[in-house]
């Protein structure tokens, strides 16, 4: 996944649901663990009318294991 990606959220939250679309904004960083676990932080820009007013618009971060990219 790379910014501009439009993505799915599969873990809710408070005012955000499942599968509320968003598109990634920037890689924050990566998981540098001793374990390597091929996880990556991603700011994401929220899309979808279904997330709680004062939300729509707002980035928030998620694990990569938390995103699912929408193919076109």
């Amino acid at each position: 996944m790379q910014p501009g990606d439009l993505v799915r959220i599969t873990r809710a939250s408070i005012g955000i649901p499942t599968d509320t679309l968003a598109m990634i904004v920037r890689i924050i960083g990566k998981c540098d663990d001793d374990i390597d676990l091929g996880a990556t932080l991603f700011k994401v820009l929220l899309l979808s009318s279904e997330v709680h007013p004062n939300l729509l618009g707002s980035n928030r971060r998620y694990w990569s294991e938390d995103l699912v990219k929408v193919e076109r």
